[in-house]
């Protein structure tokens, strides 16, 4: 899907919506002076499956019409990503399969550990993605990346959406209205390094069948709460790092969390420094393996309802029970297991 210098600047171009059916002969050709219907000068054109497409000289990926093909976790468009500063639909374009990497439009440099990245804004909305089963990385490393909309983009029959937003640490908002989730099986790592993301958009999401929500949030950054009152985590078996690095997250309400096939979840809060609310509900840890660091540098935590065996080490300190008044230390706590309210001793909190 890539283009190639097309030396006869006079070679034809799509100047209607009806043109663009005709785009075959010009497949990754580099086409100079041309107009794409908006009017805009095109610059890179060509087919994806039979979907096509036009990069103008504004940067703007614009898609049209077709089938794309399944992309196996790289862009159609990634020898051109630094040419793209945003993405328009102008018409149905009906998503294939696997969608893995579609819109990660970035380029990796291993000198630096780091993604970069042009695109800041992608309208997507009234995609069709009723075959898809794949977004795994659907936007990865697009760092640059500010404004996303999936409005009406129904995902019945998807089931991975790891690192769907994976490193898009300048996104502010995320439109996902009508977005379905009911075949999730993994989030994990979801919104991993959303730094800028100031609300999840994740309170309509059916997550009945979800078994992996490792990472999911981690380096949420921005976030001071999220609504997971909807939440259905009875299949969830790894929680390893969810909330971890959520620096700016001051109350969370887990009471509406199940889990009893719970096995993993270190780390769990790991970094949430301003955390100073937090209901855990019935949030099963008997079965997990490994609870370490589950509160580490959680230096603000003040008020915290844990459920019967609970066993996670709290923040160090001393904590009064809401039940008895008895104040207790987080080692008590947690050889106790006792289900109860617990608040930090008058003096005790460190920030």
């Amino acid at each position: 899907a890539s283009g190639t210098d097309l030396t006869d600047p006079t070679a034809p171009s799509p100047s209607s919506a009806t043109d663009l059916a005709t785009l075959s002969d010009l497949q990754g050709a580099r086409v100079l002076g041309a107009q794409d219907p908006s009017g805009r000068t095109q610059l890179i054109s060509g087919f994806w499956g039979s979907c096509a497409w036009i990069i103008d000289r504004d940067g703007i990926l614009i898609l049209s019409g077709g089938r794309g093909e399944d992309t196996s976790g790289v862009s159609p468009w990634q020898d051109c990503a630094m040419d793209i500063s945003s993405i328009v639909v102008l018409q149905g374009v009906e998503l294939p399969e696997d969608c893995s990497g579609l819109f990660a439009l970035s380029v990796y440099d291993p000198l630096t550990q780091q993604y970069e990245s042009r695109v800041t804004s992608m309208d997507l909305q009234g995609l069709d993605a009723s075959r898809v089963t794949t977004l795994s990385g659907l936007f990865r490393g697009c760092t640059n990346l500010e404004f996303v909309n999936l409005t009406g983009m129904t995902t019945p029959l998807v089931t991975d959406f790891s690192w769907m937003f994976h490193g898009c640490a300048s996104l502010k908002l995320a439109i996902m209205d009508g977005f379905t989730t009911e075949s999730a099986r993994t989030m994990q790592g979801m919104f991993y390094g959303c730094e800028s993301l100031n609300e999840a958009p994740v309170a309509g999401f059916d997550t009945r069948g979800v078994t992996d929500m490792s990472w999911m949030f981690c380096g949420c950054a921005s976030l001071t709460g999220m609504d997971l009152s909807l939440f259905q985590t009875d299949q969830v078996q790894d929680m390893t790092a969810m909330f971890s690095l959520c620096r700016a997250l001051i109350r969370l309400d887990l009471s509406a969390f199940r889990t009893p096939s719970l096995t993993a979840c270190a780390f769990m809060f790991s970094g949430c420094a301003s955390l100073a609310e937090l209901d855990l509900g019935r949030l099963d840890t008997e079965g997990a393996e490994d609870l370490s660091d589950f509160f580490l540098d959680c230096s603000s935590l003040h008020r915290i309802t844990v459920p019967s065996g609970f066993s996670a080490r709290l923040p160090e300190g001393d904590y009064v029970a809401s039940s008895s008044g008895e104040t207790l230390s987080a080692a008590q706590i947690a050889a106790l297991g006792t289900a109860d309210t617990y608040t930090r001793a008058e003096g005790d909190l460190t920030n």
